[in-house]
């Protein structure tokens, strides 16, 4: 497969289950090397300390609060305490949860709560590169969409690079410039399909027609790849 992604696009990836998404995603990360080929990550190092990952499962550290959660990579990096602190503090206000959730475990937070937590995490590194593999496919539909709002709102803001990996035709195109569809095991990619509307995006776009047609047309592609 050959991949090229602009600085501060924000990409899906859908496709059948096992065709490589989630591991195209490890590679970029530098959690799996690739057997072949080249991979370039913004300055050219697969470990820049500037990627950060959201996981389908939030990962949360069960004893550990959620402010000891989300301060562990800077906590790893050795960033003073007192910087900690102040990152963690921007990052619970960015992702939408009280200062009061701060002192909570992890199994006195919903799923949605979780989620939160795992995508604050990530942020509070402010990262460059954020790589998020089915972080919301867990979830109720109208938390997912309520997720998918505040993502792309976080996005512009900040404006990162994003790889989302999902099986949800509607998330994808909500979100994304570009879907790209990938084939079966060994997965390539069959299409690079162009997402026109423009930002912010409201949560009304999604009952238009054009955005029917969209998910129609990215639908249409994953029945080729099905049969």
């Amino acid at each position: 497969m050959s991949l090229s992604v602009g600085r501060g696009e924000l990409i899906s990836l859908v496709g059948p289950s096992g065709c490589g998404k989630s591991t195209l995603l490890r590679m970029i990360a530098g959690l799996m090397a690739p057997t072949g080929g080249s991979l370039s990550v913004q300055a050219g190092s697969v470990n820049d300390s500037r990627t950060a990952f959201v996981f389908q499962d939030s990962n949360l550290l069960p004893w550990r609060t959620v402010f000891d959660n989300i301060r562990l990579p800077l906590e790893l990096r050795g960033v003073p305490f007192d910087q900690q602190q102040v990152a963690v503090e921007e990052s619970l206000k960015l992702i939408g949860l009280k200062p009061t959730d701060a002192t909570k475990r992890p199994r006195m937070l919903s799923g949605g709560m979780r989620m939160r937590v795992s995508l604050a995490r990530a942020l509070v590194t402010q990262p460059k590169l954020l790589l998020l593999d089915e972080p919301f496919a867990a979830l109720d539909d109208l938390l997912r969409q309520l997720l998918n709002e505040e993502l792309l709102r976080i996005w512009t803001e900040q404006h990162w690079t994003g790889l989302f990996v999902t099986h949800n035709v509607a998330e994808a195109v909500f979100l994304s410039q570009r879907v790209l569809v990938m084939s079966k095991s060994p997965g390539t990619f069959i299409a690079d399909i162009a997402v026109p509307f423009a930002h912010p995006r409201e949560p009304e776009l999604r009952s238009t027609l054009e955005f029917a047609k969209l998910t129609g047309e990215v639908s249409r592609c994953l029945r080729e790849v099905a049969r």
